[in-house]
């Protein structure tokens, strides 16, 4: 694995010590599930339009075919679970642990808490063939991440179409991964709408930030350096990536000598322990930082890291409450 790509590795991670993890480290005071239930709406309510099936949608493995409006959807990750609440869809099932919910997903856990089922996929995303021939689904939407072996994907989708973003990147946009799933469903006008929304607020949010300043979003760990994530969110309040910022997680990490290259004018960091967030405190070169020493670093808990790195549209809500105070410092 690309030492850029443990980010997503480590955020996916989560599950398997959140049981043991003080879920007191998400210190927000937001309602974790703000706006879900307003998106959230059986399957029924929201179709594609008369003759869209059969559709036969391209993945970054090869073609699948959807041959009627699909009634049972499985969600292979939580984000697809938020876009197809976003979308108006509930899913059949979602494939992840209920018990690290309030964790990994707070901003749709009540929503899915009863459908979840931690024996369709590990922690580490390895795919419960069996479990999901059970369901007798007529859809799953799955991430990248999960298919970087295409005869896992063949076999996913030989029990019911399985769609992933076209695009082979470890880690898509969440743009992109909207889209992929508005797709399956016939319903890319209304996804249309819901990204145009969420631009609208990032960029109200954002105000008059002035043009340039440029973000770094990036996690710590003692002996994993500095490691990118996907910080494409940030580019909704008109920030654009630094010089060393890798959105797409397939560049090396930055060690520690090279503190000082996260030059971002806003720096999103998430340390994986209390013992390394006192190592940032510790380091003069990080705290040399403009971001650091202008008041614009974020500190990233766990659920922001899945908010930021695996964001649907639920997410980027509950996350802009959030980083807003951080962003007006850049005015």
């Amino acid at each position: 694995m690309n030492r850029s790509s443990r980010l997503l590795a480590a955020t996916l991670g989560v599950a398997l010590t959140v049981s043991l993890a003080a879920c007191g480290d998400d210190d927000s005071d937001n309602d974790a599930t703000t706006g879900a239930s307003s998106s959230s709406a059986s399957s029924d309510s929201a179709t594609a339009a008369e003759g869209y099936y059969p559709h036969t949608q391209t993945t970054t493995h090869g073609d699948t075919t959807i041959e009627a409006q699909p009634e049972k959807i499985v969600a292979l990750t939580p984000t697809a679970a938020d876009e197809l609440l976003a979308l108006g869809i509930t899913p059949t099932a979602v494939a992840t642990d209920p018990a690290t919910l309030d964790v990994t997903a707070p901003w749709i856990a009540d929503d899915i808490r009863d459908i979840s089922d931690a024996s369709l996929v590990s922690p580490s995303q390895e795919i419960n063939v069996e479990g999901l021939a059970n369901l007798d689904a007529d859809l799953m939407i799955g991430a990248s991440y999960q298919f970087k072996d295409k005869a896992v994907w063949e076999k996913v989708n030989a029990v019911a179409p399985t769609v992933i973003p076209e695009n082979s990147d470890y880690n898509v946009g969440w743009e992109a991964s909207l889209r992929t799933t508005a797709e399956a469903v016939g319903l890319e006008d209304k996804a249309e709408e819901i990204i145009g929304e969420l631009k609208d607020e990032y960029s109200d949010a954002a105000g008059d930030v002035p043009a340039g300043k440029t973000y770094n979003f990036t996690g710590y760990g003692e002996g994993m350096d500095f490691f990118s994530g996907n910080g494409s969110v940030f580019q909704l309040f008109g920030l654009t990536p630094s010089e060393t910022q890798d959105d797409t997680q397939t560049k090396d990490a930055i060690s520690v000598e090279n503190t000082d290259q996260l030059v971002g004018d806003l720096l999103a960091v998430w340390p994986q322990t209390d013992a390394d967030r006192k190592a940032l405190d510790e380091n003069s070169a990080f705290q040399k930082l403009p971001a650091v020493e202008n008041g614009t670093v974020y500190y990233v808990d766990q659920s922001d890291a899945f908010a930021i790195n695996a964001a649907g549209p639920h997410s980027l809500r509950w996350f802009l409450d959030r980083i807003t105070p951080t962003i007006e410092k850049l005015k």
